[in-house]
């Protein structure tokens, strides 16, 4: 009976460690808009709830949602999902009206399911109709906040460098044949 007690507090201790080290890690960048909501039982996703003010709410919703790395799924019911990337996420509720003489609050809910094995994903930016409500600066960055280099050492550049050396330049870089910087002209 004792050996029970034993593991049965081991085990208990080990799941209370591990949830909180998951609720701990999922602070929402932004809580007045939108919160983490996570089980034990299910490790390997979490739940997203957004929650939009009346002011933000339109006859139609675009909701852009970014996160730090890819997932492998990501829904919601509020309305139709897309990705090219599974890193970057569009919420579309076109036929939204509200009926309401006096708007009220609307809450989108959407669950992402990752690689338990990877760090968890995080919500980096969430953007409505257009307009930015949240931005987590301490992840890494994410689409069209992503920077590209401008010097003409680009490791493209080199390759193309090497073929104009052989004498064989392919069709689609006959643009760059009388350049020297790598750059169109």
């Amino acid at each position: 009976m004792i050996y029970f007690k034993a593991i049965f507090g081991v085990v208990s201790l080990v799941l209370a460690v591990a949830t909180r080290t998951v609720q701990a890690a999922l602070t929402s960048p932004c809580p007045e808009y939108f919160t983490y909501e996570t089980s034990p039982s299910t490790p390997d996703r979490w739940h997203g709830v957004l929650v939009l003010p009346p002011e933000m709410v339109e006859d139609y919703l675009w909701i852009y949602i970014a996160l730090n790395r890819k997932i492998h799924v990501f829904g919601s019911d509020s309305g139709t999902t897309s990705t090219e990337n599974f890193q970057e996420f569009l919420i579309d509720k076109k036929k939204y009206f509200n009926f309401d003489s006096a708007k009220s609050e609307e809450t989108i809910r959407f669950v992402t399911s990752y690689d338990y094995a990877q760090p968890i994903p995080r919500v980096k930016i969430i953007r409505v109709n257009g307009r930015e409500i949240c931005r987590d600066n301490n992840t890494t960055q994410v689409g069209n906040e992503i920077s590209f280099p401008t010097r003409p050492e680009l490791p493209n550049m080199l390759l193309i460098s090497k073929l104009n050396a052989t004498g064989y330049t392919p069709e689609f870089l006959s643009i760059f044949q009388n350049s020297t910087s790598g750059v169109a002209r």
